[in-house]
């Protein structure tokens, strides 16, 4: 706050902080803070309209109208990322008149914007923000590589790292959390029917599980969500194990990979056959580049529905389910369970990515050489002449999201499954070589269709690389 209403060369500020820390719970909160004095604009990976600059100056400058004495009709998505910035909002901002609160813009998470885009962006904001009167750019992201390169060029800028908060802040903000969310007002909404009375930890649970969390919000959030978990009803039974210290020995206590330990040998036990399920579930969930709901992620695996929702009500603790699709919770999971050196005391819960890139890239193309057909929407010859805006109408809903999802990424799973050393075995061959011989323009047209024309030939030149190396093909 003593940023913002502080005039100075410091107009941008840019909040460091690894997954999980906290960055977008203060990013929420000075949004709801500013109300209308601002706009803000949260970047995901998982949803494509998040997670490039495409639709950033666009979203900022809408929300940014308000201030403007000459406000003209432009659509503020033809211009390019440049232009939207230079002649839409600093334009806008500079005609306003005379005023006293500043506005301030949030941009949250920018480690999740495509690594060019956000470069770009801060190089953008380091020239123009500056030049603007009473105009504040709060910043969150992770200390990635290409974002520490671009800021030493934002000369004008302020920076936090979160760990620089007071350890016995963030301790007793911990503990807070942790009692609330275990308080017998919590546990009877989340369990209604437990009777006779709510469980709730004793004083050296509610220790032990801060003790635990060490310092971090978001570990605090997976334990409560884990004993909170209305499937299981469990919450003295799932509290007693996380505490068992002796479960993976006392240098895991306290980790954020010795709780997804703890966690995952709960949910899964390897003396049934859960974790081949696991492998498929998971490791499919965690490489999608966008979320599906669960009825195309089963379509996806080729597995019945039913078998999807088990899953996902065997762990929501780490997963869930919202209007976008099927996503993890917390991007320190994902981390933990994709790095072998760190999932090193439960291997079994390792996924590999390549070996599932591999999976997916199948799955993808045997979608494609199931599904795809010439003339997919079933248009009419006078149809067959009018851009996608005029037939809208009829091609809605006529190609379902795990095709959707397997025309636009097929590709990138493929590369995230071979790379340059891998060679193709031979069902993948098979597969690419009847996608290549008797779909591709059926393809061209499906990509057509939902709008995703940008990844044809990005698709087909990662594909004609590989078919080439294997000889499959040759110019």
């Amino acid at each position: 706050m003593g940023w913002m209403d502080t005039e100075g060369p410091s107009s941008i500020l840019f909040v460091r902080g690894t997954a999980g820390i906290g960055k977008t719970a203060i990013s929420k909160a000075l949004a709801e803070h500013i109300g209308s004095h601002g706009a803000s604009f949260f970047f995901s990976s998982d949803d494509n309209n998040r997670k490039t600059a495409t639709s950033l100056f666009h979203t900022l400058a809408t929300g940014l109208l308000r201030y403007s004495d000459n406000n003209n009709n432009a659509r503020v998505e033809d211009f390019r990322l440049q232009d939207q910035l230079h002649f839409l909002i600093a334009a806008l901002l500079r005609s306003t008149t005379e005023r006293d609160t500043p506005i301030v813009i949030v941009i949250d998470a920018l480690d999740q914007c495509d690594e060019r885009d956000a470069a770009l962006i801060l190089n953008l904001l380091a020239w123009e923000v500056p030049r603007i009167p009473r105009l504040r750019v709060f910043i969150t992201g992770r200390p990635e590589r290409h974002i520490e390169i671009a800021l030493r060029h934002c000369v004008k800028h302020k920076h936090f790292q979160m760990h620089d908060l007071e350890d016995s802040i963030v301790e007793t903000d911990v503990k807070l959390y942790i009692t609330f969310r275990l308080s017998a007002q919590q546990v009877l909404k989340a369990f209604p029917n437990l009777q006779p009375t709510p469980w709730q930890p004793t004083r050296e649970e509610t220790n032990g599980l801060a003790r635990m969390s060490g310092k971090r919000l978001h570990i605090a959030s997976a334990l409560t969500d884990f004993i909170l978990d209305q499937q299981e009803a469990a919450p003295a039974k799932r509290t007693s194990s996380l505490l068992a210290h002796d479960s993976f020995g006392n240098r895991d206590v306290g980790t954020t990979d010795g709780l997804y330990a703890r966690i995952l040998r709960t949910l899964w036990s390897p003396a049934d056959d859960w974790i081949g399920k696991y492998q498929n579930f998971v490791g499919t969930i965690v490489l999608l580049r966008s979320p599906l709901p669960c009825e195309e992620i089963a379509d996806l695996l080729d597995t019945d529905r039913s078998e999807v929702l088990r899953m996902l009500a065997k762990s929501r603790s780490l997963f869930h389910l919202d209007r976008n699709g099927l996503r993890t919770r917390y991007a320190s999971f994902v981390d933990f369970i994709s790095s072998p050196d760190r999932c090193v005391i439960c291997p079994e819960f390792y996924i590999d990515p390549t070996k599932h890139h591999l999976r997916v890239a199948k799955s993808c193309l045997r979608i494609m050489n199931r599904r795809l057909r010439v003339n997919l929407c079933d248009l009419s010859r006078c149809d067959w002449h009018k851009d996608r805006a005029q037939i809208i109408h009829i091609i809605q809903n006529r190609v379902s999201p795990h095709l959707a999802y397997a025309c636009s990424y097929w590709a990138y799973h493929l590369v995230g499954g071979l790379g340059s050393r891998a060679n193709l075995d031979d069902d993948m061959e098979s597969l690419l070589w009847k996608f290549a011989s008797g779909h591709l323009f059926s393809w061209l047209e499906a990509v057509s269709i939902i709008g995703r024309v940008d990844t044809a030939y990005t698709s087909l030149h990662m594909a004609y690389k590989i078919m080439v190396r294997e000889r499959l093909c040759s110019l």
